[in-house]
C-alpha cells in the first residue's frame, strides 16, 4: 500500500501507509526499497516518541528530578502487549501515538500549564488517531469529555474547537476515498466487523488473551477504578481522567468478542490509559504491585521477542499454524528458489489473499505482483496488470499465463476460470531445522 499512497484503503484509514511511504522516500536510497528496517522505522520512531511523551508528562506533575527513572521506564515498557510488538507495522501504531499526544495535551489543558506546542499535540493527536483507525474517533470523544468537565475556564471552547478541527481534518481523506469506493471500508468496519454469533467460549478466550497481553495488574486496576466511582468518598480526579479515555473504547472492544470475532490487540487502547494512571501513581510511593508488574511485563515481553526469533512454540509441540511468527519466515528462500529456475517463467505473480500477495510483493522484487480476485474496495490497492478479464470479486478468467502463490496458512489452490494450473514447486519453511510450513508456487495458463 505504501508503494501507492492513497486517501484511504480497503480496511483502514491511510496513516500507517503514509508513514511507511515517507520512510521509504527518505531512507530507501540508503537501505533499498525492500528493506525491513526502512518499513519498520516509523513504528520504532513512534514507540520511542510515545515513551518520551509519557516521561515528559510525568515531569509536568513531579517537577523534581525523577529518582525512579529506570523503574518508571521499565513500568511503561512493561506494557509489552504494545511495546513488545511495536516493531510490527500496523494501524495501531499511529492510533497509539495519536492517543498519547491527545492524552498528555488534554491533561495539561485540564491541570494548567498548557503550552503553545500542546495545541499542535492536541490537534495532531486527534488527527493521527482517527487517521490511523476508525476507532480513533473515540480519542476525540474522550478529549472533549475531559475538556468540558475539567478544562481551564475561558479556554474550553477553543480547546474543543481544536479537537473538532483535528477530527474534521482526519475525516476528509476517509470520506473522499469512501465516496469513490461505495463506502467500502466504513461499511466493513461498522457492519461486517461486528457481524457474527454469540459465543461464551470465544468471550472467555478473549479475556484469557487480555490477561496475558495487558497483565492481570492492569485489568484488576481498571475494575477497581470503575468500582471507585460508586464509593461515597470522592473519586481521585486522575482516576476519573483515565477512565474518560478507557471507557469509550471499552464499550466496543470489551463487548464485541461476545458477539463477533476479535483480534487480541484491539483492546490494548482500553488498557493503555489505565497503565498511564498507574505509572503516575507509582511516582508518589513504591508499591508492591510495581515489582510484580515489572517482572511480569518485562519477563513476558522478553519471551515474546524470543518467540519471534526462535521457534520456541514449535519446540514445545504447538502446531505451526498456531504460531503466527512462522509467517515471517521462508519467503526469501522461496523467492531465491523461483529465480534459480532455468525455465522461462511468467513475470506476473498472483496471490488470492492480500497477506500472501503482500508477502510476495515485498520478497519477490523481480516479479510484478497483484491480488486476484478482489472486491470493489480493493480494486485500487493493487496494480491491474491486465492478466485477467475482470478483477473480481468472483473468480476471474485469465487472458495470459501467470504464477500463483499460496502458503501453509492460506493454502487454497488457484481457482481461475478456464485455466490449467500445475504446481512448480513447494518451498518448505524452516526454522532451526524445524519444519513450520511451506510456500507453493503454481504456473497457470488460460485454456
Amino acid at each position: 500500500m505504501a508503494q501507492k499512497p492513497s486517501l484511504g484503503y480497503a480496511f483502514h484509514p491511510p496513516a500507517v501507509a503514509w508513514m511507511i511511504a515517507i520512510s521509504e522516500l527518505f531512507l530507501s536510497p540508503f537501505f533499498g526499497l525492500h528493506s525491513e528496517a526502512v518499513v519498520r522505522f516509523p513504528a520504532a520512531l513512534s514507540s520511542g516518541f510515545i515513551l518520551w511523551l509519557v516521561l515528559d508528562w510525568l515531569k509536568f506533575n513531579y517537577r523534581e528530578k525523577n529518582r525512579h527513572f529506570y523503574r518508571t521506564v521499565g513500568l511503561i515498557l512493561s506494557f509489552f502487549g504494545f511495546f513488545g510488538l511495536s516493531w510490527m507495522v500496523v494501524p495501531d501504531i499511529p492510533l497509539f501515538l495519536g492517543l498519547t499526544l491527545a492524552f498528555v495535551s488534554t491533561y495539561r489543558a485540564c491541570e494548567g500549564g498548557f503550552r503553545s506546542r500542546d495545541w499542535v499535540f492536541l490537534v495532531g493527536g486527534v488527527f493521527l488517531a482517527l487517521l490511523g483507525k476508525f476507532s480513533g474517533v473515540l480519542v476525540g470523544v474522550s478529549a472533549i469529555v475531559c475538556i468540558a468537565r475539567w478544562g481551564v475556564r475561558g479556554k474550553r471552547r477553543f480547546l474543543i474547537l481544536a479537537v473538532l478541527l483535528g477530527m474534521a481534518l482526519a475525516s476528509l481523506p476517509t470520506l473522499v476515498w469512501n465516496s469513490q469506493h461505495e463506502w467500502g471500508s466504513l461499511l466493513y468496519q461498522i457492519r461486517d466487523r461486528h457481524g457474527g454469533s454469540w459465543s461464551g467460549i470465544r468471550y472467555l478466550r478473549f479475556w484469557a488473551t487480555q490477561l496475558a497481553l495487558a497483565g492481570p495488574f492492569v485489568i484488576v486496576s481498571f475494575l477497581s477504578f470503575i468500582l471507585s466511582m460508586f464509593k461515597k468518598t470522592k473519586s481521585d480526579r486522575l482516576v476519573l481522567f483515565g477512565l474518560a479515555w478507557a471507557l469509550p473504547p471499552a464499550t466496543v472492544f470489551l463487548l464485541q468478542p461476545f458477539y463477533a470475532d476479535f483480534k487480541p490487540h484491539w483492546a490494548l487502547v482500553v488498557w493503555w490509559p489505565v497503565l498511564l494512571v498507574l505509572v503516575q501513581q507509582s511516582q508518589k510511593k513504591a508499591q508492591k504491585w510495581i515489582k510484580a508488574q515489572l517482572i511480569y511485563g518485562l519477563g513476558f515481553g522478553a519471551v515474546l521477542l524470543f518467540i519471534c526469533h526462535f521457534p520456541i512454540l514449535g519446540w514445545l509441540g504447538v502446531h505451526p499454524k498456531n504460531d503466527v511468527t512462522n509467517d515471517l519466515f521462508g519467503w526469501k528462500a522461496a523467492a531465491s528458489e523461483l529465480e534459480e529456475n532455468r525455465e522461462p517463467l511468467p513475470e506476473v505473480l498472483v496471490g488470492s489473499r492480500y497477506q500472501t500477495a503482500g508477502q510476495a510483493a515485498f520478497n519477490f522484487p523481480k516479479r510484478k505482483v497483484t491480488f486476484l480476485p478482489r472486491d470493489r474496495k480493493e480494486f485500487d490497492e493493487w496494480p491491474d496488470l491486465k492478466v485477467s478479464h475482470t478483477l473480481g470479486p468472483q473468480p476471474v478468467s485469465l487472458n495470459q499465463e501467470v504464477l500463483f502463490v499460496s502458503d501453509s496458512r492460506y493454502s487454497a489452490e488457484p481457482d481461475f476460470k478456464n485455466a490449467k494450473c500445475e504446481k512448480l514447486f513447494r518451498s518448505p519453511k524452516k526454522r532451526f531445522s524445524l519444519s513450520v510450513g511451506w510456500i507453493d508456487i503454481w504456473r497457470c495458463r488460460p485454456s
